[in-house]
């Protein structure tokens, strides 16, 4: 199912596809922890994608269990506190775990794919640290979380998206490997 798209270059309809939101667009103005409880309740797990996400959620009091980083926000380097570094001070050591991937800008790599299968079966927190590009690796996610899942990520300049991990979603990506499977 993921190896359809697996170290394939995205075309410009498909990116264009891609940057409308995949789920529930919460806007900046009305994100709050009380706006995201109502849509994290007993998740599977909870997956954030993105450093601006991850440090929303932080801020809010909510450490996923499965943070997705690359240390760039809008294509700028980030300085100062990293994210990384911000998971390991909240998090006991014998209780996270920190993994790295290569991803390629504008693909989704084997080797990310394989982090992405080990993240979702470790029982401790987990942060996986990009070396390239994060953003299209919500859609690997959408396909491996378990149903009961939620997959959080950021919408530039609109606020952040809930992806509930259900049939419906995940039909949706299949369709979308589809389209890219013609080009």
């Amino acid at each position: 199912m993921v190896s359809e798209f697996l170290n394939k270059q995205f075309g410009p309809h498909i990116i264009k596809e891609l940057k409308k939101p995949q789920g529930i667009l919460i806007l900046n103005k009305d994100l709050s922890l009380e706006t995201l409880s109502k849509y994290l309740g007993f998740r599977k797990k909870i997956i954030a994608v993105g450093d601006r996400t991850v440090t929303k959620l932080i801020s809010f009091g909510i450490v996923p269990d499965i943070s997705v980083i690359d240390g760039y926000e809008r294509r700028k380097k980030q300085y100062g506190l990293s994210i990384k570094e911000a998971l390991v001070s909240l998090i006991p050591y014998n209780k996270l775990v920190l993994m790295t991937a290569q991803n390629p800008s504008g693909t989704i790599s084997f080797d990310s794919v394989t982090k992405i299968k080990k993240s979702l079966k470790i029982k401790n927190r987990v942060v996986l640290e990009i070396s390239g590009e994060e953003d299209l690796l919500v859609l690997p996610y959408i396909l491996l979380a378990q149903y009961g899942s939620v997959i959080l990520y950021g919408q530039p300049l609109r606020g952040m998206v809930v992806v509930d991990v259900t049939t419906a979603i995940r039909e949706k990506t299949k369709r979308l490997i589809g389209v890219l499977d013609s080009d």
